[in-house]
Order: C-alpha cells, then sequence, then structure tokens
C-alpha cells in the first residue's frame, strides 16, 4: 500500500501493483525459505537422536554413528546455507534447494509406502509446498531469471 495525498489532508492508501508483487514474492521466499529451515532443523534433531540412541546401547559401530552424523550436518549446513542465498535473492541457490525437496519427495513417498505415514506425509506435504514456492512466477521475477 502507498500513501496518496489526496485534495485535503487526508492520506488515502492505495494498493499498488509493485506492492502487491512485493507480498507475494515475500511470500515465496518465506515458503521456500521457512520449509528448508524446518528440514535442516529437522535433521540436526536427528542427529541428536542417533547420538543418544547409540550411546544407549544401540547395535551399530561408532564409525556408523561418526560417519552418519557427519553426512546428515553437512546436509543440514548445506540447506542452511542455500536458504540464506535465497533470502538474501541469490540465483545460485534456487538450484541445490530444488535437488534437495525432489530428493526428499522421494524419500518421503517410500516412507508412507512402507508404513511410516505419520513421518512420509509431512515431508511430502512441505516438499510439494518447497517446489511450489520455488517454481512460483514470483520467484522466477525475483531472481531475475528469464521466465517460460
Amino acid at each position: 500500500m502507498a500513501p496518496k495525498r489526496t485534495g485535503t489532508a487526508r492520506i488515502v492508501w492505495t494498493v499498488t501493483a509493485a506492492g502487491a508483487a512485493r507480498r507475494r514474492r515475500a511470500a515465496v521466499v518465506t515458503v521456500a525459505v521457512g520449509v528448508a529451515g524446518l528440514e535442516a532443523a529437522a535433521l540436526l534433531v536427528y542427529i541428536a537422536v542417533i547420538v543418544v540412541r547409540a550411546a544407549a546401547g544401540d547395535h551399530t559401530t561408532w564409525l556408523n554413528v561418526l560417519l552418519l552424523c557427519l553426512v546428515l550436518l553437512a546436509w543440514a549446513v548445506g540447506l542452511a546455507v542455500a536458504a540464506r542465498g535465497l533470502w538474501a535473492g541469490h540465483r545460485w541457490s534456487r538450484a541445490p534447494l530444488v535437488v534437495a525437496e525432489l530428493l526428499l519427495l522421494a524419500v518421503s513417498v517410500s516412507m508412507v509406502q512402507g508404513g511410516l505415514g505419520w513421518v512420509g506425509w509431512p515431508l511430502v506435504v512441505g516438499a510439494v509446498a518447497a517446489l511450489g514456492a520455488l517454481f512460483a512466477p514470483a520467484m522466477t521475477e525475483l531472481l531475475g531469471e528469464p521466465g517460460p
């Protein structure tokens, strides 16, 4: 909304096309960054669960735990860095987020099919929402990429 002065001393607020476009852009960026941030946080929680289970006597070697935790930590940091880049409007950040969401979508669908729907369905919804935001026309406009 932009203020518009009329002949009198009062101000009338009008909605401009640029203001509406900024709100759409802010919405798609917020959705994509929010989902990526939640996924990074969930990976960190999962790392903690793995370490606690290993310390409680889970039948696995510490080398396996260490390597899995390092891979998951790298994945979480990558998601966070890409989300930060998208928030700043960098074009490079869209590709790693798309790849991450497609991989997550494949894993979550197999979780649903394997009987872990309580975990899989929220991941499916998050991945689809993030992909929708990443491919939205407002996101393409924001990143300065040529449209279809």
